[in-house]
């Protein structure tokens, strides 16, 4: 079983409904073998939000908010980037729009693409090139 394998395992022990969040960040790129994902991220609907900040409180990520749910899952929502172009696609687009692989919700290619194209990190940049060769050879 892998670490991936691992990740997923424990986001299925916090029994999150389906429906309610997709699995962004490293996620995406993880699950297809494109690069190792240490941890998970998931995007959850405001109601979500709602419930898991009662149980498990906010704190600041690099300016941003985020709940940390355990060691390596931690849940973002609506508010979570505040300087997010007003053109982004919304959580519940996002939602929708999740590519179902191996029964779990992940980011479509596309809005993956979107956040990591107007990402400043290194990594996002990275990211944009590591999708682009393994949609190159598909």
């Amino acid at each position: 079983m892998s670490k991936f394998d691992d990740l997923l395992i424990e986001l299925d022990t916090l029994k999150i409904p389906k429906g309610k969040y997709v699995i962004v960040g490293s996620g995406p790129l993880g699950v297809r073998g494109i690069r190792e994902s240490k941890d998970l991220d998931i995007l959850v609907e405001n109601d979500l939000w709602k419930e898991l900040l009662k149980k498990y409180g906010v704190f600041n990520k690099n300016g941003n908010k985020v709940i940390k749910i355990s060691d390596k899952i931690e849940a973002l929502g609506s508010k979570t980037f505040p300087n997010e172009p007003t053109d982004s696609p919304t959580v519940e687009e996002q939602i929708r729009d999740a590519e179902l692989i191996r029964g779990y919700p992940f980011q479509s290619i596309k809005h993956f693409r979107f956040f990591k194209e107007i990402g400043s990190r290194q990594k996002d940049l990275d990211d944009v090139i590591l999708l682009q060769r393994w949609v190159d050879s598909q």
